[in-house]
C-alpha cells in the first residue's frame, strides 16, 4: 500500500477537525473519542492480508486517527460520526473481515467492511466498482441483502459531503435518547443523528456523481430484497469455532 499523499492527508485531517468541532458543539461525547493515534497505518497494513486494494483516501483517514475505539465507552447509538454510521478502529475492521473470510460470505472476495450504520446498514468499500481510481462506499445489509447502492463515490467524497451537510445545517442530533422497541422484543437505542434524506440527496449529489442511495432513501423505504433467514430447528445458530473465537474475543475486550 502506498503512503497517503501529504496533501490528501491534510484535507482529510481538516475534514475530521471540522466534524469533531460539529460533534463537540452539539454536546456529543463521541467528540472526545476522536483523537490522534499512531495505530491507523499499522492497522491498514493488517487489512492488506485480505487481498483487497486500500484506496489512498481511506488510508489517509486512518493516517492520524484510528476511528472511534470500541470497548463499551459509547453506545452504538452515540458512536455515529459520518451521518448514520460509526467509525470503527482498525482492530474492529480486521475482526469483521476475518469473520467474512472464515464464513466465505457472498462477495467476500471483493468487499471490505468499513462503516456500520446504527440502523443496520453498512458502508463498505467495493473495489470491483472502482471508477477513475475512486472506490465507492456502498450501502448494504451484508449477507442479508441481494441489493447494494452507492452511498458515496469515495471516502474523500463522503468526508466532503458530511462537512458540507454540517455547514448547511442539514444534520442535527437528538437531545435525549429515544427508546425503540426492536425486532427481537427488547429495547434498543434509536439513531441519534437526525437528517432529512430529501434535503441531503441534492447536496450529496454535488460531491458524488454516482451516489444513488440518498435519492432512493428520500423517496421512501429502500427495498433491500432481504434473504429470508430462519434459525435452525435444533436451536440457536452455532458459529464456526474460529468465528466464535473472534466474536468472544471482541466481547472480552469490552
Amino acid at each position: 500500500m502506498k503512503q497517503p499523499v501529504s496533501l490528501l492527508v491534510a484535507e482529510v485531517d481538516d475534514c475530521i477537525g471540522k466534524i469533531v468541532g460539529y460533534q463537540r458543539r452539539a454536546g456529543r461525547r463521541v467528540a472526545d473519542r476522536i483523537k490522534r493515534s499512531r495505530k491507523g497505518p499499522a492497522g491498514m497494513a493488517d487489512l492488506q492480508q485480505f487481498g483487497l486494494p486500500i484506496p489512498e483516501d481511506f488510508a489517509a483517514l486512518y493516517e492520524h486517527f484510528n476511528g472511534v475505539p470500541s470497548g463499551g465507552h459509547l453506545s452504538f447509538w452515540e458512536s455515529a460520526v459520518f451521518l448514520d454510521a460509526m467509525w470503527p478502529d482498525t482492530a474492529l475492521l480486521k475482526s469483521w473481515n476475518e469473520i467474512i473470510r472464515l464464513e466465505r460470505q457472498l462477495r467476500a472476495d471483493r468487499t471490505i467492511k468499513v462503516f456500520r450504520a446504527t440502523l443496520g446498514v453498512s458502508y463498505d468499500l467495493m473495489p470491483d466498482m472502482a471508477e477513475n481510481g475512486e472506490i465507492p462506499l456502498v450501502a448494504n445489509l451484508g449477507p442479508l441483502s441481494h441489493r447494494t447502492f452507492i452511498a458515496f463515490d469515495s471516502t474523500l467524497a463522503m468526508l466532503r459531503s458530511v462537512c458540507a451537510a454540517h455547514e448547511a445545517g442539514l444534520i442535527g442530533y437528538a437531545a435525549e435518547r429515544m427508546p425503540f422497541f426492536g425486532p427481537f422484543g427488547r429495547d434498543v437505542e434509536r439513531n441519534e443523528t437526525l437528517f432529512d434524506p430529501k434535503d441531503l440527496a441534492g447536496l450529496i449529489r454535488k460531491f458524488n456523481r454516482r451516489a444513488e442511495y440518498w435519492s432512493m432513501l428520500a423517496e421512501g423505504p429502500v427495498d433491500w430484497q432481504e434473504i429470508p433467514r430462519k434459525p435452525p430447528e435444533s436451536g440457536p445458530l452455532n458459529l464456526d469455532p474460529a468465528v466464535r473465537a473472534i466474536v468472544l474475543g471482541d466481547m472480552l475486550k469490552e
